[in-house]
């Protein structure tokens, strides 16, 4: 072997052991930190939720049909109305949520409010009909037929459902539900020359929204802002506004049948809670 072959195979031997084993190894860059857990709606259900392996209720919600001339209307109302808003002197801070209180006390120019509540019954014809916002947002006379010079007329739970898609879609809001709570309260009743008690049944539909996951719970019930411009730092608060059992005075009058929250605009049950369960009040 030639001395030349032997200076080769010894660099050659050389370059193999650097580029292998005679570097230090390089450390991988340490991984980042971690970002802090994002707050998901299920961390703020209510102590005590369960869901139903079967939403009997779920029949009730009718789906939005975005292939239809109604819903290009309820877009191109929406849009003309935040359009217009954008113009008033709204607190920027506020502007979401004031814009849809504004929305919703609009009147015409004879002084009637555009929105109306009025019942399923004498709307559609039926007991309870969970009306979309593109069915609700027809003017309609006092039967309930289109009319122009009408009112936008429907109950609570269209409500509800108008003011849950209005701040889902288009506030972008970080948790808006659709509630429905639902109660007994003892009446009095004069049946002949007697006076008895009895329960009677009672329902009610609204919007409880978070403008972001650390804000106050707020909310929406037909018309009107239920709690303070601060909201309620407790979600049962609101319940308890519509079922009052936390207060001594009201407690045996009262009773809490069921409290259920639904996607507000997909209409999927998220959390049911049982108004039997005394450990809600807290």
């Amino acid at each position: 072997m030639s001395i030349l072959t032997v200076i080769a195979v010894i660099i050659g031997a050389f370059v193999i052991y650097f580029l292998t084993g005679c570097k230090h190894e390089i450390n991988p860059n340490p991984d980042p930190e971690p970002e802090p857990d994002t707050p998901k709606w299920e961390d703020y259900y209510p102590l005590n939720w369960y869901k139903p392996l079967i939403d009997w209720s779920k029949a009730k919600w009718i789906p939005s049909n975005h292939d239809t001339e109604e819903w290009d209307n309820y877009i191109v109302l929406i849009a003309f109305w935040n359009d217009t808003l954008e113009k008033l002197p709204i607190k920027k801070g506020e502007v979401s949520d004031r814009k849809l209180y504004v929305i919703l006390f609009q009147k015409k120019d004879n002084g009637d409010y555009l929105f109306r509540w009025t019942s399923d019954m004498q709307i559609w014809g039926v007991k309870d009909y969970w009306t979309p916002p593109e069915k609700f947002l027809i003017l309609k006379d006092e039967e309930g037929n289109p009319d122009p010079d009408g009112l936008y007329r429907d109950d609570c739970d269209t409500f509800a459902r108008l003011t849950c898609q209005y701040l889902h879609d288009w506030c972008d809001y970080w948790l808006v539900w659709f509630v429905g709570i639902y109660w007994k309260k003892k009446i009095t009743v004069q049946v002949g020359d007697q006076l008895i008690e009895k329960w009677e049944k009672y329902g009610h539909a609204i919007t409880v929204y978070k403008t972001d996951p650390e804000s106050n719970w707020k909310c929406f019930s037909n018309q009107s802002w239920v709690s303070s411009l601060n909201g309620e730092d407790n979600f049962m608060k609101i319940v308890y506004k519509f079922v009052p059992i936390d207060n001594p005075a009201f407690a045996d009058k009262y009773e809490l049948v069921s409290v259920e929250a639904r996607h507000p605009v997909e209409g999927n049950l998220l959390w049911q809670l049982n108004g039997d369960d005394h450990t809600i009040i807290s």
